[in-house]
């Protein structure tokens, strides 16, 4: 029986600040929910809508913590405007920043506010092979149910990681690789150790304090008359040359 107190807490986590003292998130969809399955990313519980079972002989997982929800109780917790019909109640793994090897690529991200922007970048960096993505305190939440659906998955893949920026970067010895309008062209550089690829926020782009710690600015030359690129499309641009140039 679902009770009301289950529904509550699952309500409650559309909120940033009881996804985090709860350390609980809510992943939706059959294949977002079968990625984590087969991920070490614990899941409590999964819920199925009535309308889902009846569409679909068995779920996407096994599980003995399958519960059968009504379409309204299922729509009541969704994120989404039109659910799917399954979602997981999973806690949120605990990653440790790690050493970084200096031969892998890492992104970095500077205070990105746009939920499916920073999804779509984890996607990317699953792509990729890039196993970290770091993120200033100020970016958004990775749980975001518009993050986690952004990913198609990747979320548990790649380890994404908040942390203070500036003593982040300040105590690296990777090269870091800032992307700015007035960069230099991606397409010019040679010969370039793995390192550390800045992105900025959607409206503001890198913090001045960061672009002055770079190794070197970089830019997608503009052939158009495009005013700017989307973030996550300019960081999908620069990952895919810069791993196919050192």
């Amino acid at each position: 029986m679902f009770s009301k107190q289950q529904l509550k807490l699952l309500k409650s986590l559309k909120i940033k600040k009881y996804r985090h003292a709860h350390q609980l998130f809510i992943a939706e969809g059959k294949k977002v929910v079968a990625e984590l399955a087969n991920s070490p990313i614990e899941i409590e519980s999964m819920l199925i809508s009535e309308d889902f079972l009846a569409k679909n002989e068995h779920p996407p997982v096994d599980s003995t913590s399958i519960q059968i929800v009504s379409n309204k109780i299922l729509a009541e917790i969704s994120g989404q405007s039109t659910p799917d019909g399954i979602l997981a109640l999973a806690k949120m793994p605990q990653y440790d920043l790690p050493q970084l090897p200096t031969h892998q690529w890492i992104i970095v991200l500077d205070h990105l506010q746009d939920p499916g922007n920073l999804g779509t970048i984890l996607r990317i960096a699953d792509w990729f092979g890039i196993e970290h993505v770091i993120c200033s305190s100020n970016c958004v939440d990775v749980y975001n149910s518009k993050t986690i659906q952004a990913t198609m998955g990747a979320i548990a893949r790649v380890k994404t990681h908040y942390t203070d920026l500036n003593a982040f970067l300040s105590n690296t010895t990777l090269p870091i690789y800032a992307t700015a309008m007035a960069g230099q062209s991606i397409y010019q550089l040679t010969e370039l150790q793995p390192g550390i690829i800045l992105i900025g926020n959607e409206a503001n782009g890198i913090q001045q304090p960061y672009l002055d710690m770079s190794t070197a600015t970089i830019s997608i030359p503009k052939r158009g008359g495009g005013e700017s690129l989307n973030a996550a499309i300019a960081t999908g641009i620069v990952v895919s040359h810069l791993l196919n140039t050192h």
